[in-house]
């Protein structure tokens, strides 16, 4: 059975929500063997915070000026996922 992926919401995008936000995903997920994490963000996250974010595996997705939505991570893709803002 798979399962996921697993994200979570930060509506501030700052770097104290974003770690925190790592934080829970890992948390939610450390029973689950190899799950994928992702973290929606209200605007594009600064490089160091998008590295901290791979560093652990999760990827980010906010919203773009020339698609509706982008992400950080290929493999959301790969997974079948499109993004589109409602």
């Amino acid at each position: 059975m798979e399962i996921g992926p697993f994200a979570t919401f930060d509506a501030r995008g700052t770097n104290t929500n974003i770690r925190l936000a790592i934080g829970q995903l890992i948390d939610y997920t450390r029973f689950l063997i190899d799950p994928n994490h992702a973290i929606l963000l209200p605007h594009r996250p600064q490089k160091d915070l998008i590295k901290l974010a791979h560093r652990q595996q999760v990827a980010l997705i906010w919203p773009s000026e020339d698609h509706p939505w982008e992400s950080s991570a290929m493999w959301l893709s790969a997974l079948g996922f499109h993004f589109q803002r409602i």
